[in-house]
């Protein structure tokens, strides 16, 4: 039953927005770099409209090396990445991953990325969920 459910899930998520019971990221993008880039960045929503806290516990694809949680901070007019082992969208709350605040930092792809392409990124969350992402390369976001 548990994998008819995670296939109803997958299935669902390539259909709309990616969701899992209350939990749902939409207007996600990757930022289109040159071809040589060693990472990319992706943004998205996080909304969780459930009454308890989803944690993102991990993040992968096929397309990188290592896909991490991040966050640019700015001190003192400079700005530097903080790495998030995991991630908390607290309940009732959105976290936007946007240009210089939180982001899916994308490291050393496997493939040249261009714009119109798509990446499928999977997110665990901390009770085993697992939400499948298929982000579009673009040069800014929709």
């Amino acid at each position: 039953m548990r994998l008819l459910s995670t296939f109803l899930l997958a299935l669902l998520l390539t259909a709309c927005d990616q969701q899992a019971e209350g939990f749902f990221i939409e207007k996600s993008w990757i930022r289109e770099a040159p071809p040589n880039a060693r990472a990319l960045a992706g943004y998205m929503l996080l909304n969780n409209n459930t009454a308890k806290d989803v944690t993102l516990v991990s993040a992968q694809s096929d397309d990188f090396a290592v896909v991490q949680f991040h966050r640019s901070i700015e001190e003192d007019g400079v700005y530097r990445m903080q790495h998030y082992p995991q991630l908390t969208v607290a309940a009732g709350e959105t976290i936007e991953f946007k240009p210089a605040d939180f982001h899916l930092m994308l490291m050393s792809p496997k493939r040249a990325l261009t714009l119109g392409d798509t990446v499928t990124v999977q997110l665990t969350l901390s009770d085993k969920t697992v939400v499948l992402l298929n982000i579009p390369v673009q040069k800014k976001a929709p």
